[in-house]
């Protein structure tokens, strides 16, 4: 009896130790995979942010463009009101009401 139990305890002590064996493995093979994704997202949060950082580069060139093209807007409307006051002075001229007047009433017309 004694040989028996001499017999299962180391078996079940060889078996312990493939059993560690296969846990280091194991805890291993796990240990690479989140290494790998790490990596992954570190190359991934740095692609992020590059483009996060292009985003934001051209939404200041855009917001540059678009606040020219209010500057514009604002000098052509100024542009057209002082070319609406010149057209009010020049029909309330009195020369142009005389020369509009005598257009009206030529001789022979």
């Amino acid at each position: 009896m004694g040989k028996i139990a001499l017999a299962v305890f180391l078996a079940a002590l060889g078996t312990g130790l493939v059993d560690l064996l296969l846990l280091v493995r194991s805890a291993l093979s796990v240990y690479r995979t989140l290494n790998a994704a790490y990596d992954d997202y570190r190359a991934w949060s740095a692609s992020f942010t590059e483009k996060g950082s292009r985003m934001y580069e051209g939404l200041r060139r855009l917001e540059g463009r678009a606040g020219s093209i209010l500057e514009t807007m604002d000098r052509v409307r100024e542009s057209v009101e002082d070319i609406q006051d010149a057209m009010e002075e020049m029909r309330s001229s009195p020369l142009l009401r005389a020369a509009r007047f005598l257009g009206r009433h030529r001789p022979g017309g």
